[in-house]
């Protein structure tokens, strides 16, 4: 082993022996906070007789919503391998046989839908003419471990993050990192520390990129950084922490972070949408019967994927401004089975 890769290696097991030991400090804290509190109140910007509407159910295990400017709901389901589209009740498969664990989706300003492609270990682009683009596969000759969330900057710029669920000694990649493809294709690794980073999302001025991150201990962290102007990130902070592990997310006009909470083997009460004011603060939770994987908004809606099912409910828009990324998407044309 090279002297570069013997040190490499030290200071990645030092650095994540900092973050266990911190991680054990915040779950301490989280868990006796939560110990004396009341259950998470409803959050504001969900009127009093707001109700979950369930939009589909049946899936294998459903991921990724996104939603195009014509309302079309798109979301994946890892367990029967598709991208599917929800319109008015009507269901279609958007794209099946070459998804391979297709998991986060997002449009950005053209239409075009790209995913994170797990299975093979890529980030994609379907092409308004239905052609699938393969926008990142490998990092410094090494494949990626299993992109999982993603979130594209009006600049073009493309943020996934990239953890891995198997054996570490069958990870390719030496961590699981978060990722930047610049608009002219270079990659970069701007975060290689995390134990797993999963959740992705933009402020409203895309000045603050957010991830969610499972940690050791099993605290829910929602880590931040200052995205400075050649897209590399700088002054990293703890957003917002729970008792319950958290992934994906959305952050809509104001500011306000929604992201789903894993409770598995947890308490149910903890389960469904935690809410967070932009300074980190604890805003309430929206309850959800089945666990929650990801959730994304639109015209006022915050539509969650959970299990196998769909779910979306109204929110104030007085209180809750719709998603800056959901307001200019053009839409997409949906192409059938590919």
């Amino acid at each position: 082993m090279s002297t570069t890769r013997f040190t490499q290696n030290i200071q990645h097991r030092t650095a994540r022996l900092l973050r266990s030991i911190r991680a054990v400090c915040l779950l301490c804290a989280t868990l006796h906070a939560a110990a004396h509190a009341q259950s998470p109140d409803r959050p504001p910007m969900v009127a009093p007789d707001a109700e979950l509407i369930e939009l589909s159910n049946g899936h294998g295990f459903v991921e990724g919503p996104a939603v195009n400017l014509g309302g079309t709901i798109f979301f994946t389901d890892l367990g029967n391998g598709t991208i599917n589209a929800l319109r008015d009740g009507a269901l279609s498969i958007f794209r099946s046989s070459r998804t391979d664990a297709a998991n986060g989706l997002f449009f950005d300003e053209s239409g075009r839908l790209h995913a994170c492609e797990g299975g093979r270990g890529r980030v994609t682009r379907t092409e308004l003419d239905g052609r699938v683009s393969v926008l990142a596969e490998s990092f410094e000759g090494v494949r990626f471990n299993a992109p999982n969330d993603l979130v594209v900057a009006r600049d073009g710029s493309v943020y996934f993050t990239d953890p891995y669920f198997g054996s570490a000694s069958t990870q390719p990649q030496p961590v699981r990192g978060v990722y930047r493809i610049a608009p002219d294709g270079a990659i970069v690794r701007v975060v290689d520390y995390l134990d797993r980073p999963n959740g992705i999302a933009l402020s409203p001025d895309q000045s603050t990129l957010y991830v969610t991150n499972d940690n050791p201990a099993g605290v829910g962290e929602i880590h931040a950084w200052d995205i400075a102007t050649d897209g590399m990130l700088s002054n990293e902070q703890i957003f917002a922490t729970a008792a319950v592990v958290m992934d994906g997310m959305v952050v809509d006009a104001n500011g306000t972070v929604y992201a789903t909470s894993f409770v598995s083997g947890r308490n149910s009460s903890s389960r469904g949408v935690w809410v967070f004011a932009r300074d980190g603060q604890t805003l309430g939770l929206i309850p959800t019967p089945e666990q929650p994987t990801n959730c994304t908004l639109a015209d006022g809606t915050l539509y969650i994927t959970a299990s196998s099912r769909v779910f979306s409910i109204a929110l104030d828009v007085a209180q809750a401004d719709t998603a800056v990324q959901s307001t200019t998407w053009p839409q997409i044309k949906e192409m059938g089975n590919h």
